[in-house]
């Protein structure tokens, strides 16, 4: 017994180390607007279906795609100085996708901002909106209810689909949300990373 367990691990960890890539699927560089393997510094990739995704880029570039991510066209350059850090969809066709500005500031700080893009027909047109924080994750647990988070332990809330939104409150640190999940409109997480100090942690609402 303790012999054919000695071979089936042997031909496992061969079947790892030594087994061409090509039995555990292939990858291939994509093209962007027709430039070849230059594609922007993608932080979130969303598909509404197999055919048709969008990627959130850094430089506020969003990207789509209609031929399952061969091929990709800009379709919003927001601003330069900003970064798409999170999509999320909403209803249907409509999808929000959040940022912040390229350097954080310390909290309190004046002038950091943050940026929200909101598309209603799959990806091809957006509206943008500058807010006065910094955003880097974002959900939607139905059509009209959505929450996003980012710097400081800010937390804010949308009651129209992303249309608008509002102060929520915060966790009471200084970390810097990394992902955020609301299973339904009153129960969420939220994950805070400040660098390896006291200041991170899930957090957890019931109230929504």
């Amino acid at each position: 017994m303790k012999n054919r367990r000695l071979i089936v691990l042997t031909i496992s960890l061969w079947g790892i180390l030594c087994c061409p890539s090509y039995l555990w699927g292939q990858w291939e560089t994509v093209s962007y607007d027709g430039q070849g393997p230059a594609f922007p510094c993608a932080n979130a990739v969303y598909f509404f279906d197999p055919q048709t995704g969008i990627a959130a880029a850094e430089d506020g570039i969003i990207v789509r795609t209609t031929n399952a991510g061969a091929d990709w066209q800009t379709v919003l350059t927001a601003a330069s100085d900003y970064r798409f850090e999170a999509i999320a969809p909403v209803k249907n066709a409509t999808v929000v996708a959040v940022g912040r500005e390229n350097a954080i500031q310390p909290c309190g700080s004046s002038t950091e901002q943050g940026l929200i893009a909101r598309s209603r027909d799959g990806g091809r047109s957006w509206t943008t909106t500058i807010v006065d924080d910094i955003l880097t994750t974002v959900d939607f647990p139905s059509p009209q209810i959505g929450y996003a988070a980012g710097a400081c332990g800010r937390v804010y809330r949308s009651a129209d689909g992303g249309l608008s939104w509002s102060l929520l409150g915060d966790v009471g640190i200084d970390g810097i949300a990394k992902s955020l999940r609301f299973p339904s409109e009153q129960v969420g997480y939220i994950s805070f990373n400040n660098g390896g100090s006291a200041q991170e942690g899930v957090f957890i609402t019931n109230d929504g």
